[in-house]
């Protein structure tokens, strides 16, 4: 009997993960988008603090093979500080584009592991603005350019809809230039640094991130 149940349950298993595939050609379509907004309040100020801030990361892709997943991603962030923890008025602002890799191993019907690779450019610029009782304004512009690698489960919920559970930058290798331009009591000093960077985010504990994703299968 075990010679015969055992041979089925495996025929079974590898029926469902055969038919699990990402086909080649499907369309693959991501990102997200984040608004947040905070206010701060001391009672030695007379000014209440605010913070706000967004960001937008489209992504786009397609199955070059089966489970094989190829693609762009774009990303803008926004926001501005007022008088935040009592501390100078900014503004912030960036933007990026990219191109991915991603590896799919399906383990039944509706649970997939996979594992990304990230290259992607960004720029930064950050301004310190003039505020009442900074005698200062600066502006600090940076270049980057990194490697990521993280893996992540998908569950397949329905028809081309996916829910993902991802554990960014567990590797993350990157180049960045910055360049710092600050107005003084009216002298101007200029500024410029150049750092090379391997970190992973198991030295302080994994980011955990969940989003939604839709693979849309060729017809």
């Amino acid at each position: 009997m075990k010679k015969v149940i055992l041979p089925s349950l495996a025929l079974i298993l590898f029926a469902s993960i055969t038919n699990a595939q990402i086909t080649k050609g499907s369309i693959y379509l991501g990102g997200s988008v984040g608004a947040a907004t905070s206010t701060f309040e001391d009672s030695n100020s007379p000014t209440q603090g605010k913070s706000s801030g967004f960001s937008i990361n489209p992504a786009v892709g397609v199955a070059t093979r089966n489970n094989l997943i190829v693609g762009i991603n774009l990303n803008y962030t926004h926001g501005r500080n007022e008088n935040f923890n009592n501390n100078q008025n900014s503004n912030r602002s960036g933007y990026g584009a990219g191109v991915f890799l991603r590896k799919y191993y399906p383990l039944s019907k509706l649970f997939y592991v996979f594992g990304e690779s990230d290259l992607g450019y960004l720029y930064q610029n950050l301004q310190y603005l003039q505020t009442a009782g900074y005698t200062y304004t600066s502006v600090n512009k940076q270049n980057s350019v990194s490697v990521s690698l993280f893996p992540g489960l998908a569950i397949h919920v329905i028809k081309s809809f996916y829910l993902e559970a991802i554990f960014s930058d567990l590797l993350r290798i990157g180049y960045y230039t910055s360049n710092s331009t600050t107005n003084y009591f009216g002298s101007t000093s200029t500024r410029k640094q150049k750092d090379f960077l391997v970190q992973s985010s198991l030295t302080n504990g994994s980011y955990l991130n969940i989003g939604v994703r839709f693979i849309i299968p060729k017809k």
